[in-house]
Order: C-alpha cells, then structure tokens, then sequence
C-alpha cells in the first residue's frame, strides 16, 4: 500500500529514462535493469534492442511490470519494451504491440492521459501512431532513432532548442520534420548541460561520440518536461547510456480497488510444531465458546451466529499460528556476482572521466574483461538457481505435492501467469478506466452469463412411487470426518478465508467444532446466509483480455458449506446410482470418459466391418450447467425418490444464492443453474439429465442393437450426448424428442459451425 500512495502521490514528479541495452537476451539481464531503475528512481524505463520474441506483459522481480514487443518468427533481433515500477501497472490503460520496432501504453493521469511509444529505428508506422493521439493526451515519443539534430534550430524553434549535439544528418531532418508535423518537440535540446550529459552513444572504440537517442513530447504539454539529461553511472553493458528524463505528471489507479484480501500461510502447517499449537488454540477457543453458551443457557443460538462462531474459532487460531502468505521474490544472483556488477560500474566510470588516451584503453581492456567475467558468473548462479529448483521440484513430486511440483515447473519453463488486472471495454467498445465503471461491468457481465432465459414449456413430472432408501437422520460426527478427509488440499478459500488444510488438521476437532451448526442446520432445513455467497474469480482465456467475454469466472464458495454437500453427496449417491441409466459415464466411479470413447469405437469399426448403417448425432448443450431450471430440478430430484428433507436442505442452498466479482460490494443474484464448484452439483445434473434421455427413449426403441434383448440409444458422458441409431428417420425423431424433453428444464441445444 505504501508504494501505491507514493505513485498516486500529487507532488510526485516522475522520472523517466530510456536506454538501448544492446541486448536483454542474455541471462541476468532482465535482474540488472530494476536495479537501475532504483539506482536513479525511475518509475518507466524505456528499453531498444530487448531482443525478445513475442508480445506479452509479465512480472518481473521483484515486482515491476515488463512490456514488451519483437518478432514472432522466432528471432533474437531487434524488439522494444517498456519497464513500469511496481505500483505503475494500477495506471496502464492499454499496451499496443505494433512491430519489433514500435510499442505504445496509455497510462492515466489525473487530468489526461498519457501515451508511450517506445521506437527504435522508426518506421512509416510510427508517424500514424503519434497521429492518433487524442489532442489532450500527453504523448511521450521516445527511443534510439539514430537521428542527429544539431544546435541550429532555425525555422525550427518549435520542434527543437539549441543545445542538441553535433550537426544534424538526414534522419535528424526526418525527425525534425516529423516532429513538425506532429506538433512534437525534442526534449533533449531543451536544456543546457554539459556536452557529457548530453551524448547518449559512444562507439567501442570511445573516439566517436553522438546524441541519437531522443525523447520527444506533444508541444501542448511541453512545460511538464523540466528535465532530459544522461545517467553516465548506469551499466549494464551497453555502448548506449541511459537517458533520463523528469515529467510533470500525476498518475491515476484504473480499475477496482485492492480489497487488501490475504490468504493464511497454509504452509506452516506441515510443520508438527506449528500443527500441535494450532490445535491446542482450536480446542481452547471451542472449549471458551462452549462454556460461555453453557452458562448463558442459549441452547438455541441462531444459525448464522453459529456459523460465525465457527469462523472465529478458525479465523483466530489461524491468526494467532500462521500469519498471513507473503509473496517473496527468490534473488537468485548472488552477493559476489553483484560485487562484480559494481567492480564493471566503477571501471565504465574510470573509462569515462579519464582523461589520459593510454589510460582510457587500459580501463576499456578492463572492463571488457570485468563484463566478460559477469556474463560467467551470472550463467553460475543462474544454473545453481535452476538445478536447486529442479531437485525441490522432484522432491515434491516424491512427497505427492502436485500443486508445488506444477508451480515450481512453470517457474522453471519460464512461464509466466497472466495478470488478472487489466483495463476492460465495455459492450459498446468504450474504454472503462475507473474502478466503479470496471466492477459494474463485471458484474453486469456475470449476471448475463449466469443466468438463462427461463424455460416456455413447464416440465411433465410425475409424482415418485416410493422413496429411496436413504438416511435422513443428523449428520453425525464420523460421517462429517469422512467427509472432511475427502476435502482436496490447495483450493482457494471462500469469503470466510478458511482453507480445507485447517479442518484438515485434526479432523475429529472440527467435526466436534461443525456438529452444534450442522445439527441446526439440517432440523431447520436452512443453511447460513453467507453460504448463499459466492466470489468469482476471473481466470484469463486467450484472445484480448480487454474483452470480457475472454475471461472465464471460478466461483468460490466457503469450505465448511462444501463439508455439509459432501457428506449430503455420500447419502444419496448410492441410491440415485442404483436407478440411473448405465449409458452416463460422468461424474460416475468407475466409468469415464475414456471408456465411452472407446465403446463408440467399437461400434463404429463392427458397423464398418459388418457394412451396417449407423447414424451418429453429437449433441452439446449451450451452457448446461447454468442453464438448469432450478424449480424442474426439485421436481425431478423428487420423482427419483429423494426424501424431502434431503431435497429441502438442497435448496436452501440455493434461495437467494448471488455472487460477487472478486470480493465486489456489487452483487447479483443468480437464478438459474446448479452452483459452480459445488459438490453437489455433478449428481444433481446427471440425474437431471437423466430424467431427459429417459423420457426421450422411453416410446420405443430407436437405437442400434446392443443384445438380443436390448439396444444401446445413446452413449452420455455428463452433458455430452452422442445419438445412435440405424436409420436417418430414427436419429431425426430421437434428436427432435430430445430438444423437447430438454427445454423443460432449461437445456438447450447448441448448434455448432463446421467451417
């Protein structure tokens, strides 16, 4: 937060720089250059020659934000980026990849917006980009443009000033009449200093000296540039120096707020130490509890002061034993390469500020030397770095922790997790930069997704025989530890912030801890209202992010609501399993998709073989899961036999159910579907879409022939529906039954563009 207000701060005065570092495809250079950047309190560096393929943005350590730009063809050459201080990503409006040569970002300011271009060797296409810009931008051109422009100005006075080096060649007279054109001026004429700050190259051979790297800015805004001038000190080594320039200029957040959510550092918990004090803290909060209700004499507290209470016993515990997760950045090169960074610093120094010939080429021998040993020792560390992470990976796969064999595994392949915060449009293409405009976009966006028209036709249910076999009694205590135990470790938590690893850890204590809550519960047939909440969570697909129909949402609900569906999924599973169609194979132990795959293989080589007819119809719903009309589900879940109780505790669940975008004061309520993430919801859709293919198939029989008694319809495996029949009238009849019988309870079918 510190480093937020310091960004947002109105008197801050941001400086910026731009360099051409010959090259940031070699290792360690991406770690030397946030070094700099605090060296001279940079907050944007503008970088030529990266050198990198492809066009992406990612995080570096430890923090700051990388653009960058090159070719896709796979070759090293050229390429620009930009480099934002951490803290600077909150004000990124947009990045624009062009070329290997050119990139724009649009940052927002407190009274315009700013746009960078970052150019280098500019091309016919950098004119159009600065003529794009909005008139109350401030634009900022900058970059290494091998473009001399001299001290003589005249009929030039409003393109440039009189301090520039030199004199001025044919591309500076391109630059110059370009920057004529555009209402633009170079910075570094502007201001007077001495010559050495104001040479940006110097050839390898030190004779040749020149200013051809510029920073330019619109004429309108040119009074917010106070200051250009050349950083001789920075080095990284490059035959270029770092160009620094200090703007006027007041940066503005985009987006939601950070709603400062922490997550408990789950880890320390497979220490036995921290486990032992964990637990003891559990079991003397729950004992203080139960006293106090004890002497109170409220036997029969609320349910949702019950939940509370559970919280708070957790929440406590865990505050008191864990702490919260930080996120620390691993500074993989070590004190003595860094030594002989400095020791390369300080010989570029002694070649720049000696005066001696003899002298200049002793140190130049030197420092040749010093960057060739720094290139060696970087390569070192960066190898030690990798094989340490490298055995902690194998290491954690022996021990079976996935989860940190996966993430050590993506760190190790260099790739890098898309940020969840980027500017949106909305539906009519409008760029939305403030926090309230993005959260109800979001919202508004989720709220169409998650809820579907409501079905036309009312579903035929019929009322059930006789009801299933399946216990309706209090949930009691080894059924919640069965059900604990069968949580899966490493998921996100819900609004209450606590993990499965906590209920995990003694398993009979929070069974004891959940019993007085469950057992109030299931008698009132009313869950808390907080487990009527749900936070999505927006996972990036491919395509520009910008688009929110390029996001998908992952609904986190909280963790002792999951313990309840679990052991409610272990009482009726084995009774709805028992009358449902053997031809589903999702969400089912014992079948799976493979299997189904490979039946239809077979089926598909005999008819071949034995030259039958066979007519396949693929069927995939729009939506399924979202789509369920909630009042035909109780319906069906009641004609297959489900007991009342069970049914109405289900719905709770689901009675004023809404959901929020990333912990969002905006929220919606959602309507229809089963609930994302929950338990639950796989057996209450396949029974739902049983009840489907039954009434289809129930008429007579349209499939091919399975047995001498019997023939296969269909082959299902969730929402997943493939046809079968021997004649195109059957599959016809079959296919239109099916859509019919579907949008009784809300499914419909999607219909699928083959190009």
């Amino acid at each position: 937060m510190g480093m937020k207000a310091e960004v947002l701060n109105t008197k801050t005065k941001p400086k910026l720089g731009f360099w051409n570092v010959r090259t940031m495809n070699e290792t360690g250079k991406l770690a030397q250059f946030p070094a700099e950047m605090r060296h001279y309190s940079l907050y944007i560096l503008g970088v030529r020659e990266s050198r990198w393929t492809g066009s992406r943005r990612l995080t570096a350590a430890p923090g700051e934000t990388l653009l960058f730009s090159g070719w896709d063809d796979g070759q090293h050459h050229e390429g620009v980026a930009i480099l934002l201080k951490k803290g600077v990503e909150r004000s990124l409006l947009e990045r624009k990849s062009i070329s290997s040569r050119l990139m724009r970002a649009r940052l927002k300011g407190k009274h315009n917006t700013i746009t960078l271009i970052q150019c280098y060797a500019p091309t016919n296409d950098s004119d159009k980009e600065v003529k794009r810009g909005p008139c109350h931008n401030l634009i900022i051109v900058m970059g290494d443009l091998n473009a001399k422009v001299g001290k003589d100005n005249t009929n030039n006075d409003r393109a440039m000033g009189r301090h520039g080096c030199g004199t001025m060649n044919e591309n500076g007279e391109r630059l110059v009449d370009v920057c004529n054109m555009n209402d633009l001026v170079i910075g570094g004429t502007l201001f007077q200093h001495c010559e050495i700050h104001r040479l940006t190259w110097c050839s390898p051979n030190g004779r040749d000296k020149n200013q051809i790297d510029h920073i330019m800015i619109n004429g309108k805004c040119g009074c917010s540039l106070t200051d250009v001038k050349v950083g001789r000190g920075a080095d990284v080594g490059s035959d270029h120096h770092l160009v620094t320039a200090s703007i006027k200029l007041k940066l503005g957040s985009v987006g939601p707020p950070n709603k400062g959510h922490r997550h408990y550092d789950i880890d320390k918990l497979k220490s036995l130490e921290i486990q032992k004090g964990f637990v003891l803290q559990l079991k003397n909060r729950f004992q203080a509890l139960a006293d106090l209700d004890e002497e109170e004499g409220h036997a029969d507290v609320e349910i949702n002061k019950k939940r509370d209470k559970v919280t708070g016993i957790y929440k406590q515990s865990s505050d008191a034993c864990l702490g919260y997760r930080r996120k620390r950045w691993k500074e993989w090169i070590t004190p003595s390469t860094w030594n002989a960074i400095e020791t390369r610093r300080a010989l570029k120094k002694k070649v720049l500020y000696t005066k001696s010939q003899k002298l200049k080429d002793k140190y130049r021998k030197q420092y040749n030397q010093a960057h060739q040993e720094v290139k060696r020792l970087v390569r070192k560390d960066k190898q030690h770095f990798i094989n340490n992470l490298a055995t902690y990976t194998e290491d954690a796969a022996v021990c079976g922790e996935q989860g940190t064999s996966y993430k050590m595994t993506q760190l190790i392949s260099g790739k890098w997790q898309t940020p969840t915060h980027t500017v949106i449009r909305s539906k009519q293409g409008h760029l939305l930069t403030t926090g309230k405009e993005q959260e109800m976009c979001w919202t508004e966006h989720f709220k169409e997704l998650l809820n579907r028209e409501p079905s036309e036709e009312e579903a035929n249910i019929q009322e059930a025989e006789e009801d299933l076999d399946i216990n309706t009694d209090t949930p009691t205590k080894e059924e919640t530890i069965q059900a604990i135990n069968s949580l899966k470790n490493g998921k996100a938590p819900g609004k209450d912030n606590s993990n499965a690893e906590l209920f995990k850890v003694n398993p009979k204590l929070a069974a004891s801890i959940l019993a007085p809550l469950f057992t109030s519960v299931w008698e009132r047939e009313k869950v808390p209202d907080e487990w009527t909440n749900g936070v999505i969570v927006k996972i990036s697909k491919k395509g520009t992010l910008s688009d929110c129909n390029n996001w998908r949402g992952i609904t986190l609900l909280s963790v002792p609501s999951k313990v309840l569906c679990k052991f409610i999924v272990q009482r009726i599973l084995e009774g709805v399993n028992s009358v449902l169609r053997k031809e589903q194979a999702g969400f089912w132990k014992g079948h799976g998709c493979t299997d189904q795959i490979f039946t239809l293989r077979n089926i598909i080589e005999q008819s071949l073989a034995w030259q039958w007819q066979l007519y396949k119809n693929f069927i995939d719903f729009e939506k399924a899961f979202d789509s369920i009309h909630r009042t035909s589900l109780w319906r069906v879940l009641w004609v297959y036999g489900i007991p009342f109780r069970i049914i109405n505790v289900i719905k709770s669940f689901y009675f004023n159910y809404t959901c929020s975008v990333d912990r969002s004061e905006l929220s919606f309520e959602v309507k229809t579907g089963v609930r994302q993430r929950c338990v639950m919801s796989a057996i209450l859709f396949n029974t739902a879409i049983d009840w489907v293919m039954q009434r289809t198939t129930e008429d007579m029989p349209r499939g091919i022939k399975w047995t001498p008694f019997s023939s296969l319809e269909d082959l299902d495996f969730t929402d997943d529906v493939a046809l079968l029949s021997q004649t195109k009238h059957h599959i016809q009849e079959k296919t239109t039954r099916l859509n019919a019988f579907s949008q009784q309870i809300g499914l419909k079918i999607g219909i699928i563009q083959i190009s």
